[in-house]
């Protein structure tokens, strides 16, 4: 009896150091696709964005003339470089004074995620990218989704994001969001971080101006929002959504937030 009670143990252990060992392999693999992920957009980085002198500086944009919008992100990009990249790059986001700079992705296949483990250049990576999901052609939607891993690391993908915006007074630091695009650049104001689940109606497309269900949903996210800055937009405002995962990997909880659109600039 001591004798199979012993081979049973011996067997269990065994079993749990193929296990450690399978866990602690999958581990370094990942850290390793992290690592090469966020080289390979520094390097995209380098080579397509440029500083500009006369950095973004937190205001609402000029307006001169009362038509012609002056909106300066504080980068220029090279989509030339990001089209010999990948044609899926749609544009970059920037958030001045913090670490997010980076291509977003647009999906083209409906309700097909390639860039959830996928870098900008296409090769699998678990880090992903900044991506976009696919919408039906001719949609006009209110609210643009971006999606970003969480990360351990707070300056891969959205790892950062709640440390950015989990709170309104480190929000207030970095309110500004731009997408610049390659005929235009858009500007875009925090307007609330929001602590929610997948079934959350954000992540419901598409929201149509001056609905009825849009403006539901604007009144749904402002009721549950961890903080809201200014006004709520109305339901003929555009909104950008920057979401991402909030605790264990593979579980439905949510952090977004939520910017709503000031103008866009025709400075290309």
């Amino acid at each position: 009896m001591k004798k199979i009670l012993l081979l049973f143990l011996a067997a269990v252990l065994t079993g749990c150091g193929i296990y450690l060992a399978f866990y602690i392999y999958g581990g370094y693999r990942e850290d390793k696709e992290i690592k090469d992920s966020m080289k390979s957009v520094e390097l995209l980085q380098s080579q397509a964005v440029v500083p500009e002198e006369d950095t973004g500086d937190g205001q609402a944009p000029d307006e001169p003339d009362g038509n012609t919008l002056s909106i300066n992100p504080g980068i220029s990009v090279d989509f030339g470089v990001l089209s010999d990249t990948n044609p899926d790059i749609m544009a970059w986001l920037h958030i001045p004074d913090t670490y997010i700079s980076f291509p977003v992705l647009q999906e083209r296949t409906l309700m097909e995620y390639y860039y959830l483990d996928h870098d900008h250049t296409g090769q699998h990576n678990t880090a992903g990218a900044i991506f976009t999901p696919a919408e039906p052609p001719g949609t006009d939607d209110m609210h643009l989704l971006l999606f970003g891993h969480n990360s351990k690391y707070n300056d891969v993908m959205f790892g950062g994001l709640y440390e950015l915006y989990g709170t309104y007074e480190e929000g207030m630091k970095h309110e500004y969001a731009y997408l610049v695009y390659p005929d235009h650049t858009e500007q875009w104001e925090l307007w609330c971080a929001v602590m929610s689940n997948a079934d959350d109606g954000v992540y419901e497309v598409p929201y149509q101006s001056g609905t009825d269900s849009y403006a539901k949903l604007l009144a749904d996210i402002e009721g549950k929002s961890l903080y809201t800055d200014g006004e709520m937009p109305g339901s003929e405002d555009r909104i950008l959504v920057l979401s991402t995962c909030n605790g264990a990997a593979g579980g439905t909880k949510r952090f977004y937030t939520v910017f709503r659109y000031v103008g866009g600039d025709d400075i290309r």
